[in-house]
C-alpha cells in the first residue's frame, strides 16, 4: 500500500516539474542589466540628440535638449528584443547591445488596438556619462 501511494506521489508531480520547465521564458535581471544606464544618441547636431536612462527598476526616461522627457518603463525579452511601454503605447524594439554601444530599431507598436510592424530607422547610441 505505501508503495502505492509513493507511487501516486511521484507520478502525478512530472507534470507540475515538466509544466515549471517548459513555461515562458521571462526578462531576467541578466537582460536587464546589460542596458541599464545612460544612453545618448550619435547624432552629429547636438540639438537632436537623446539620453535614454535605464533603471534597474525597470525604469525608461528619454529627453532631448530643452524638453522634460518621457517616462516609461522597459523590459529586455531577450538577447535581441526589448519592449517599452510609454503612457498611450508600447514599442517593440529589436536591440544589439555592447559594453558601450546599443542600436535599436522599433519592430512593432502598440497604441492599444493591437500591435502593428513598425520599421523604425536604426539608432546607434553610445554609453553617456552618469
Amino acid at each position: 500500500m505505501s508503495r502505492m501511494v509513493i507511487a501516486i506521489c511521484c507520478f502525478s508531480l512530472v507534470p507540475l516539474a515538466v509544466v515549471g520547465c517548459n513555461g515562458p521564458k521571462d526578462s531576467s535581471p541578466d537582460q536587464n542589466a546589460k542596458i541599464v544606464g545612460r544612453w545618448e544618441t550619435t547624432e552629429t547636431d547636438p540639438a537632436k540628440r537623446t539620453i535614454w536612462e535605464f533603471t534597474k527598476d525597470g525604469k525608461v526616461k528619454a529627453s532631448s535638449v530643452g524638453t522634460e522627457g518621457q517616462l516609461g518603463t522597459f523590459k529586455v525579452l531577450n538577447s535581441d528584443t526589448m519592449e517599452i511601454a510609454w503612457d498611450d503605447e508600447k514599442v517593440t524594439f529589436k536591440i544589439s547591445v555592447t559594453k558601450d554601444e546599443l542600436e535599436r530599431r522599433a519592430v512593432s507598436i502598440n497604441l492599444g488596438d493591437g500591435n502593428r510592424p513598425a520599421e523604425g530607422p536604426t539608432t546607434k547610441m553610445k554609453r553617456a556619462n552618469p
